[in-house]
């Protein structure tokens, strides 16, 4: 297979696949079992898109079938690393063993917010790949059908599917607010806070877009803004207050133009 693959960085990591199946043998039993969760998740995820998506142009774009399938893939592959990496805390922080059990859904959901901000922002891309996962009833009630999406100018028809699916990112995201709370170290604060900020001025970013649908128009987060938020983490992370402040305000654009 290594041989045949078109990119040179799928054709490095499927040549060494025996190292990193030598590295899963080596970590302890219940990492493996964490470990093999969640590639069997990402995988159902993979599954899906090949199932859905069979073709890899834009002359074939379909649509997912449903809200409920869209659900369903976000749970896969965003949400199910957020569980891994929740479990995975709990055998490895003394103190997260003993966290409330919402803390998993918590992950889940932060997790699938995650994944829809990265739908959202690639709309045009995926396009041209063949896949829009805005569910087709959505895009008919809008009068739209899939393949309409490749004209830029859909996008104002467009706006209430992105709207629904851009509440449902910040509802699903507002709990990873919990999560970055719960977290006992600033640096494991900062591994969920990093994500979580960036993802929620990245909607906004697709909110306020008036290139949405466009070909090579990303929709990215400045180096700028990724610097200073760096830069902040010991001031904000190192107290729940600035930490919620800073939530608040990166959510109220959003929340203003939704």
């Amino acid at each position: 297979l290594a041989e045949h693959q078109a990119s040179d960085a799928e054709r490095e990591l499927l040549g060494r696949l025996g190292e990193c199946l030598a590295l899963w043998a080596a970590r302890p039993e219940a990492e493996r079992l964490l470990l093999k969760e969640v590639v069997h998740s990402v995988i159902d995820g993979m599954r899906l898109d090949l199932d859905r998506f069979p073709a890899d142009d834009q002359n074939g774009v379909r649509a997912l079938p449903s809200a409920a399938e869209l659900d369903r893939y976000c749970s896969l592959i965003g949400g199910g690393p957020g569980i891994f990496w929740t479990k995975l805390l709990r055998l490895h922080v003394p103190s997260l063993k003993s966290a409330p059990e919402g803390l998993e859904e918590r992950g889940l959901r932060l997790g699938k917010g995650l994944q829809i901000t990265n739908i959202l922002r690639d709309v045009p891309k995926d396009l041209r790949l063949g896949r829009c996962y805005l569910p087709e009833p959505e895009l008919k009630a809008a009068g739209l059908k899939p393949e309409d999406l490749l004209d830029p100018k859909a996008a104002k028809k467009l706006q209430p599917v992105m709207k629904t699916w851009l509440r449902w990112g910040m509802e699903h995201l507002d709990q990873g607010r919990g999560y970055v709370v719960a977290m006992p170290s600033l640096r494991l604060r900062a591994a969920a806070a990093w994500p979580l900020l960036l993802s929620v001025r990245t909607l906004s970013l697709v909110a306020h877009s008036e290139r949405l649908l466009e070909p090579g128009s990303a929709v990215k987060v400045s180096r700028q803004e990724v610097y200073g938020l760096l830069a902040a983490t010991p001031w904000t992370l190192s107290s729940e207050f600035r930490f919620n402040a800073r939530y608040d305000q990166a959510r109220a654009d959003l929340a203003a133009i939704l």
